[in-house]
């Protein structure tokens, strides 16, 4: 099995190689190649869309791609840079990733360089997501930003004679869901769908907490807990188990419009204006009670120059162009949420074809606060795995909401010391 799984490896180490946008044994003289990595080129439009823009306005660049599943990336980026592979532009797929290149000097401080961008003022808050803690320097330039609002299905409101409040508390999405649930069996339609990750519970916790995952106290996740068993235990949501052992989708669950409001990520916006055939719209995530502002959290995808990189300046005016104004709007007409915001961006991302149009939907896409939902620290996805683990065993009712927590701290207390 280990020698089928080296054999796996290598050849998806050598396909990534192969791959190249055009460019195979060289360039021509006066053209600038460079190497970038990233993963899913052929089906995600954002990747291909960007770089078929800037190959247009510099005909002298060619770009040599490495390209990989989501599940290799990581391993595959890891085993060339090891080796010694000169790569000029890398995409940093999770939060993981970036502590481990950072922590291995695989990435360039950008800080400098960062200072004297024209567009760091429409990036500021993702840039503080990607900010390394431990010597408080840039890495990376955030590309992509998500975060999570409120989906609603303006139909079943109607229908229900219900409207969407401008601000909601949990404690009111929880009475709003039962509200909204009606009838039985296969043509109940639930009030919500909180899908199965453990992040919507505990990070989107600790980001409106302003709480620390890094910790062995994970009493204030006892709220959010309380909520979502109550959901389950009214009928109001379909729980856990059901969700797991069914394997439910939660595109499904909203697009089928079998659950009045769903908490969701932004990259989910732009597919839904393109599938949806009804009424809907965003509002912002509901708040823990006494909030005075909207926030949650969300991720970034950020864009680095490897220490191995030949063409450095190449790749900096690439990655400047990229993650500015002119990278956002390619992403605007994708339907894909930016790191860079400003009105002209945004007015193109809700004029596509689709989009709710409503001055609800548009504020609920600029939150006043979105936190990274995992911080940017070595135990991140130590202190995640143990967390997911205590998640399952909580909602599926093996453990009680104070046993669950009780572990989670006893867990995470041997990680960090």
């Amino acid at each position: 099995m280990k020698r089928t799984m080296l054999l796996i490896s290598m050849m998806l180490i050598i396909a990534s190689f192969v791959f190249a946008s055009g460019v195979m044994g060289g360039s021509p003289a006066g053209t600038t190649q460079l190497t970038i990595a990233l993963w899913h080129y052929t089906t995600q439009p954002e990747f291909e869309n960007t770089l078929n823009a800037w190959t247009t306005r510099n005909p002298n660049v060619r770009f040599d791609i490495i390209d990989t599943l989501t599940s290799n990336y990581v391993e595959v980026i890891t085993t060339q840079l090891a080796g010694g592979r000169s790569i000029d532009v890398l995409y940093v797929l999770n939060v993981p990733f970036h502590v481990q290149l950072i922590a291995s000097r695989q990435l360039q401080d950008l800080t400098n360089r960062v200072s004297t961008m024209q567009s760091a003022d429409g990036m500021r808050s993702a840039l503080e997501m990607v900010r390394n803690p431990g010597d408080n320097r840039l890495y990376a330039i955030p590309w992509r930003q998500d975060f999570w609002p409120l989906y609603y299905n303006k139909d079943l409101f109607a229908a229900a004679g219900v409207t969407m409040p401008e601000n909601l508390t949990w404690d009111q999405y929880r009475d709003l869901a039962i509200r909204l649930t009606r009838g039985t069996g296969a043509d109940k339609v639930f009030g919500t769908h909180l899908h199965t990750w453990n992040s919507i519970t505990q990070c989107l916790s600790a980001a409106q907490l302003r709480a620390n995952l890094i910790t062995d106290d994970f009493s204030f996740l006892r709220y959010m807990y309380g909520i979502r068993t109550d959901l389950q235990n009214a009928g109001a949501m379909m729980d856990y188990g059901t969700i797991v052992a069914g394997n439910v989708g939660y595109r499904p669950r909203f697009e089928l419009q079998n659950a009045a409001m769903m908490v969701m990520g932004s990259w989910y916006i732009g597919e839904l204006a393109a599938r949806a055939d009804f009424n809907w719209g965003i509002a912002p995530v509901p708040q823990m009670p006494g909030a005075t502002e909207i926030r949650t959290m969300g991720n970034v995808t950020p864009v680095g120059i490897p220490a191995s990189a030949r063409n450095v300046e190449e790749a900096w005016r690439y990655i400047e162009w990229s993650t500015g104004e002119a990278g956002a709007m390619i992403l605007a007409e994708a339907g894909i949420p930016s790191a860079f915001k400003n009105d002209r961006v945004l007015n193109t991302f809700f004029n596509l074809p689709g989009m709710p149009a409503d001055a609800l939907s548009r504020r609920a896409f600029n939150p006043d606060s979105v936190s990274t939902e995992w911080p940017m620290h070595p135990l991140s996805g130590e202190i995640d795995s143990i967390l997911n683990q205590e998640h399952q065993l909580i909602l599926v009712g093996e453990s009680s909401i104070e046993e669950g927590l009780r572990r989670m701290g006893e867990r995470a207390a041997r990680v960090i010391r």
